[in-house]
C-alpha cells in the first residue's frame, strides 16, 4: 500500500512560495508610507484646532499685553502633544506644525492649513 503523504521537499516548496507571496504583499503594503501620512493627517488636524484658537484670540477683546497670540497661555489653550515627534510653534507671525521633515502652517486669513515649504520624505 502506498502512503499519500506530503515529502519534506514538497513542504519546503510551499514554506518558501508562501514566504514569497509574504515578502511581496509587506513591501507593497509598506507599513511606514501609511503610518506617515496617518500622523500628518493627526498634525494638520491639530494644527487646524491651534488655528482657530488663534483666529478666536486675534479678534476676542484683550488686553495690549497678550495681543500677539502667540503662545499657549495667550492662546488659552493646551498644544497638542500627538502626534509623537511633532512640534507646534509661533513662527513668521503663524502658527506652524513640524512632524519628520515636513512643516504646515495656518493661513491668518481663512485659517486653512498649508504647506510650509518642501517635504523632504523619506523613503
Amino acid at each position: 500500500m502506498k502512503n499519500r503523504g506530503f515529502t519534506l521537499i514538497e513542504l519546503m516548496i510551499v514554506v518558501v512560495i508562501v514566504g514569497i507571496l509574504c515578502g511581496l504583499v509587506i513591501s507593497i503594503i509598506n507599513v511606514s508610507s501609511i503610518r506617515r501620512k496617518a500622523n500628518e493627517t493627526v498634525l494638520k488636524s491639530n494644527l487646524s484646532r491651534v488655528c482657530l484658537a488663534w483666529m478666536v484670540c486675534k479678534v476676542s477683546p484683550k488686553d495690549t499685553a497678550s495681543i500677539a497670540c502667540d503662545t499657549e497661555s495667550k492662546l488659552n489653550a493646551v498644544l497638542p502633544t500627538t502626534p509623537q515627534n511633532s512640534v507646534y510653534t509661533f513662527n513668521n507671525n503663524r502658527w506652524e506644525g513640524t512632524i519628520d521633515t515636513c512643516t504646515y502652517a495656518c493661513n491668518e486669513i481663512n485659517g486653512a492649513i498649508m504647506q510650509a515649504g518642501d517635504c523632504v520624505l523619506p523613503n
